[in-house]
């Protein structure tokens, strides 16, 4: 017995003609009739009576008919249930960022490169501080993080593609002593506190900066906050700087600037590689050699 011979079978019930339902499924009237055999053949038992000009339900048909009412109702309910979370799970994904990038031209460019080819698919934003993130990566609370690089990330358990790859930028206030100096060099920040948040237990971000100034000849005044949010706010008043991904179109008017530097910074998308959302795998193909 398959789906087929059901189908046919309830046809036959609501045309209570063999001709018209033979119309109804695009079949022809021996090819309908030799599935209603096969069928009754299985079953042991007549499922209609044709003595009669129209087609009707023997008494086990009746019987039948009840159970493959509700066998066709389940399966469609079944279908419908499985297709819509299986629709979710492939059209919804939570992304994980660091809270108060300066990201905004970035992520315009990361939504239309998504939407241009999965129209359906559905972007979920959450934002946590440097530490937090790629733990909430871990645990399965994102299905994918945007780092700029943090040790973890190097695990076997994740995979990672580079998705966006820049210059480094020192960004620095309109209010700083030097933003109107004529051909401002990277140099001339020398005795400026460079403002970072330690982004993993080894305190990797402080050396990186010690290593970028250095190409410089100078070595920077680091101090440490919290969080983004605390660097940004020093930035804009003018005490300090801070080096970040060329990640926003900074105007050379605007309150914060940015001076680009010669070393190369990158945006990578991580996952989980027991992560089984579809839609993950479906982004990283995207960025195959072809990065925002």
């Amino acid at each position: 017995m398959n789906q087929t011979q059901v189908m046919c079978f309830l046809t036959i019930v609501e045309e209570r003609n063999y001709s018209k339902a033979a119309e109804r499924l695009f079949l022809s009237q021996p090819t309908l009739s030799r599935y209603i055999m096969a069928l009754e053949k299985e079953l042991g038992c007549v499922l209609f009576n044709r003595t009669t000009k129209k087609v009707e339900l023997t008494d086990e048909g009746r019987q039948y008919q009840e159970m493959f009412l509700r066998w066709s109702m389940e399966l469609d309910n079944l279908k419908y249930k499985l297709g819509a979370a299986d629709k979710e799970s492939v059209s919804k994904v939570r992304i994980g960022i660091i809270e108060d990038w300066y990201t905004r031209s970035f992520f315009a460019k990361f939504y239309d490169k998504i939407e241009s080819v999965y129209p359906e698919m559905s972007l979920e934003i959450l934002c946590y501080g440097i530490n937090e993130l790629l733990d909430k990566l871990e645990s399965g609370e994102v299905d994918m993080a945007m780092s700029v690089g943090n040790t973890k990330v190097r695990e076997r358990k994740f995979i990672s593609k580079v998705i966006y790859q820049s210059n480094k930028v020192i960004l620095y206030s309109a209010a700083h002593p030097l933003a109107n100096k004529p051909d401002l060099k990277v140099e001339d920040f020398k005795d400026d506190i460079f403002y970072a948040v330690p982004d993993d237990e080894d305190n990797n971000v402080e050396q990186k900066i010690r290593n970028w100034c250095g190409k410089y000849h100078f070595t920077p005044v680091i101090r440490h906050l919290p969080n983004l949010q605390s660097v940004y706010a020093n930035v804009r008043g003018g005490s300090g700087v801070t080096i970040n991904e060329d990640l926003d179109a900074y105007d050379k008017d605007g309150p914060i600037r940015a001076l680009p530097m010669k070393e190369k910074g990158g945006v990578f998308l991580v996952c989980r590689k027991d992560n089984e959302n579809p839609a993950i795998r479906k982004i990283l193909d995207l960025f195959d050699g072809d990065e925002i």
